[in-house]
């Protein structure tokens, strides 16, 4: 499975939550400027951004790999240096693997599990629904709010990034 793939359910999950969600991974539409904090990275792009209110930023990691989990816990470290709220999403098989919520509380990092409906009909009255696989995101563990998020302005250059690929600058 790709993640790519995982990328457009995240953002309709993140838009029920009441937020304008735009996909930004592999697109290079969005990056928050690590130069000068973190050795050898220029640019860290999250996968999804979400923005509500005045200037509330979420940003989310999709893995779908087990290999990539370490990498997307870091990313989104570096993520809480400029998004209010930070989510790594993982598809269910990774997610059951979770055994302790106590990193992700400390971390104050949410998790997100994205689980695939098996395929099949439903007769509900007269209508057959047929389920096509799309995927459904869970929010297993909530994310605590980063209080201390503006380092160096990076907040403010993703909102600002992030609202000109809304169209709401």
């Amino acid at each position: 499975m790709n993640e790519e793939d995982l990328y457009p359910s995240v953002a309709h999950w993140l838009r029920g939550q009441g937020y304008a969600a735009v996909v930004t991974g592999g697109q290079k539409l969005l990056s928050i400027p690590l130069v000068s904090y973190i050795p050898g990275k220029m640019f860290l792009e999250p996968d999804i951004v979400g923005f509500k209110e005045v200037s509330t930023l979420v940003a989310v990691e999709v893995k779908s790999d087990a290999k990539g989990i370490v990498d997307g816990l870091g990313k989104c470290l570096a993520y809480s240096a400029a998004a209010d709220k930070v989510y790594l999403a993982l598809s269910d098989d990774l997610c059951a693997d979770v055994r302790s919520v106590k990193l992700f509380e400390h971390l104050k990092l949410g998790l997100l599990c994205l689980q695939k409906p098996e395929k099949k009909a439903v007769v509900n009255g007269s209508k057959l629904r047929l389920y096509t696989g799309e995927w459904t995101v869970e929010e297993k563990i909530a994310p605590g709010t980063n209080y201390n998020v503006d380092y160096s302005g990076l907040h403010a250059e993703l909102l600002r990034q992030t609202k000109a690929a809304l169209g709401k600058d």
